[in-house]
């Protein structure tokens, strides 16, 4: 891994000690990420016209990125990563629902279309999705920009059930829990091959650059580090309550 912003000495120890974290060998404390965001003079971007385009002008996207990261002091064992997104419900959007950027707000809303299992029993990704294809293009565009610089990290994955929720809306879901649980079940494990798909299809973008990898956690390793994925939709399960005596 390669930057212009963090000293050669300082950055070659701090490369050290996250390959030692891996390998359990770490003896001088904790990984320390610490990050000061502004605390050098970077060049500034002006934002687009929309707010939806902070997130949709790839040129814009990259460019206010680097702008951050270059402004930014890095201090302990931090690095510079930018994690290309669309919000949390991107991965809801790449299987074919509708989304709401707000970038302002740091999210994304998705629109629920699933009325019936039955009637989407594949869930795929297609090749020519359009937050698909968007997706990807933020990635390469970061890939290639941040040669010598940053670290374009794994995307933030709200996959498996929040996929669902956000597919089927989560009230809906909860009632598919308990009354057609064998197509949550179907659905979750097409989930699951779709989460490899699209590590897969990352890593093979971002791992040839030779940056090493990172993700929205943050951390580093020269090989595959993410994070394995969220699931907020846990919050609306809970043991069976106990039959009072």
């Amino acid at each position: 891994m390669q930057t212009e912003w963090i000293e050669e000495k300082q950055l070659a120890q701090t490369l050290r000690r996250h390959e030692a974290f891996w390998r359990g060998e770490l003896e001088t404390g904790p990984l320390m990420w610490v990050t000061v965001p502004g605390a050098r003079p970077s060049r500034p971007v002006p934002e687009p016209a929309s707010e939806a385009q902070l997130w949709t002008d790839v040129d814009y996207v990259i460019a206010a990125a680097e702008s951050a990261l270059a402004g930014t002091h890095y201090a302990g064992d931090a690095l510079p990563v930018f994690c290309p997104w669309l919000g949390p419900n991107q991965f809801a959007a790449w299987l074919g629902a509708d989304l709401v950027l707000c970038p302002r707000q740091s999210t994304s809303w998705s629109k629920p279309f699933v009325q019936d299992w039955g009637n989407h029993a594949d869930l795929r990704i297609d090749p020519g999705n359009r937050w698909w294809q968007l997706y990807l293009q933020l990635v390469r565009e970061s890939v290639r920009a941040g040669r010598g610089k940053w670290v374009t990290g794994y995307p933030d994955l709200h996959s498996g059930i929040d996929a669902l929720s956000a597919l089927r809306g989560p009230e809906q879901l909860a009632l598919d829990l308990k009354l057609a649980p064998a197509a949550i079940h179907r659905a979750m494990r097409q989930m699951t091959a779709l989460w490899k798909e699209v590590i897969d299809t990352v890593s093979a973008l971002v791992l040839p650059a030779g940056q090493g990898t990172s993700n929205w956690t943050m951390g580093w390793s020269q090989d595959r580090f993410l994070c394995i994925g969220q699931n907020d939709f846990s919050c609306m399960i809970g043991p069976k309550k106990p039959t009072p005596p």
